[in-house]
């Protein structure tokens, strides 16, 4: 009878495990990096490049200024310039910190190399350092890198600033590309099972993604709001049961690899209350199978039994508004002796210092708007400023449409940029605050008249610009007023 019974116990206990794991997972295949040799990965790396590289051309550029025309450069003058630049780069503060790529480029002994085979620093900062390459292979035909034909120290210095400039225009375009393309938000994934029964047969266990952590997914929105990710973690858990003098334990798990897709809809005021944007998410795979250990022990008996299940596939859809910390739910089994739920969340990615997604209730929406805007606007302007541009007021900073110098944009595309904070249960918005960089051709008569309605005075000052229909919230006079009333 005790074998029975802790035969009945085991067989309990694994099935614990299992039922542990019916909650859906998912799986998804890693997309490669295409053709550009940087990706997200290495964005951390090309960031702390660029401020050693800036940092480097302006001490490059003092001591330029500081030469002597006449001193002849020499291996040993290189040398000692070299070290003390690594000294200086050394000791600067780093917002992002260097990476093993960033420790061995700095380090690298073939400064130029001048055709000669050296280590790799990883395919992107490889082609960041080829351009700074490029810019010595003149001088290295000549000999002047051998030190077989003379030049100055000045002309040294010269030569490598260009150097400089070249890593930088790298790092700068491939950063800039990697900025809207790299993922600003997560959805952190979790899905948490629990049993527990008492009475001649007491029972309980609990399984969870990454231990209570969640599984993030990484997602890279694009412009047309469809977006995709992938993430992946362990789903394990423990088990209990005892019955009589009888006990097993058990600890079970496997991996769990998650796709993430699905399209963010842009909200919508045609009415009130307003409609926030929201997220149609689907998860979407597979785990793998599970491995399972349990220890029993009862009178006379003391064994560990190992045993597999097949892993399990399926999908889970949900709908939340596409802000920062909006949230779904999925309940999958609630009963008296089985709880089960699937949750999400929308968090910022890390290493995005600085970026507009971080803050709370931030919109999806506006992030990847913000980056279009930033590849657009002219230098100086800033994404989120006043209506047109950065300056302030109207004909202010902006240099896009009929600006400064009398300039005309050929950009045709309108682009809104929209940062609101959504109340999902109030029937008032706040005022939406609209960011505006758009293309205007003056000698364009197809456009309609622009009509804009205003509570203030309104100063045009530029004759240069069309007439524009200007309604007025509060009486305007074309002349001072009399201070008496005429006779």
């Amino acid at each position: 009878m005790p074998r029975n019974r802790l035969s009945y116990l085991l067989n309990r206990v694994f099935l614990l495990s299992v039922l542990c794991g019916v909650a859906p997972s998912a799986a998804f295949a890693r997309q490669g990096a295409g053709s550009s040799p940087c990706n997200c990965t290495d964005l951390q790396s090309l960031q702390h490049r660029l401020k050693e590289v800036t940092a480097l051309k302006s001490s490059l550029q003092t001591k330029l200024q500081a030469a002597n025309g006449a001193e002849i450069a020499s291996r040993l003058r290189w040398q000692t310039l070299e070290a003390e630049t690594k000294t200086y780069l050394q000791r600067l503060t780093y917002e992002h910190p260097a990476t093993a790529a960033n420790a061995a480029l700095l380090n690298n002994p073939l400064h130029p190399s001048c055709g000669a085979p050296g280590g790799s620093f990883g395919v992107c900062l490889d082609q960041d350092w080829a351009a700074h390459q490029r810019a010595h292979e003149q001088s290295c035909q000549v000999g002047r890198w051998g030190w077989q034909n003379m030049w100055t120290v000045k002309d040294m210095l010269a030569e490598e600033i260009n150097a400089v400039q070249a890593e930088i225009d790298f790092l700068q375009a491939a950063i800039a590309r990697l900025a809207c393309q790299c993922p600003h938000f997560m959805i952190v994934v979790q899905v948490v099972t629990t049993t527990e029964a008492s009475g001649f047969l007491t029972e309980r266990s609990r399984r969870s993604l990454n231990g209570m952590n969640g599984i993030p997914i990484p997602i890279v929105l694009h412009n047309d709001g469809t977006f995709e990710g992938f993430g992946s973690g362990s789903d394990a858990g423990t088990a209990y049961g005892q019955a009589g003098p009888d006990r097993v334990t058990s600890q079970f798990g496997n991996q769990v690899s998650i796709r993430a897709t699905g399209k963010v809809q842009p909200g919508s005021c045609t009415t009130r209350p307003c409609k926030p944007a929201m997220m149609h998410l689907i998860l979407s795979g597979v785990t793998s199978r599970q491995s399972q250990v349990a220890h029993a022990t009862a009178p006379g008996v003391n064994m560990t039994i190992r045993d597999t299940t097949p892993g399990s596939a399926g999908v889970v859809e949900f709908d939340l508004p596409a802000y920062v910390g909006a949230s779904g739910e999925r309940t999958f089994i609630a009963n008296s002796m089985m709880n089960s739920k699937m949750t999400v969340m929308i968090v910022p990615a890390t290493g995005q210092a600085g970026d507009s997604s971080s803050a709370a209730s931030a919109s999806l929406l506006y992030s990847v708007m913000e980056c279009r805007l930033a590849q657009v606007l002219p230098p100086g302007a800033q994404p989120g400023g006043p209506l047109g541009g950065g300056g302030g007021g109207t004909g202010g900073g902006a240099k896009t449409g009929a600006g400064a110098g009398g300039q005309v944009s050929q950009q045709n595309e309108v682009m809104i940029a929209v940062n609101e904070s959504v109340h999902l249960s109030d029937a008032v918005l706040p005022p939406v605050s609209l960011n505006i960089a758009e293309g205007i051709k003056v000698s364009d008569s197809v456009l309609p008249p622009v009509s804009l309605t205003t509570g203030k005075t309104v100063s045009v000052q530029d004759t240069a610009l069309p007439q524009i229909p200007i309604t007025l919230g509060q009486p305007v006079y074309i002349t001072n007023p009399p201070k008496t009333p005429p006779k």
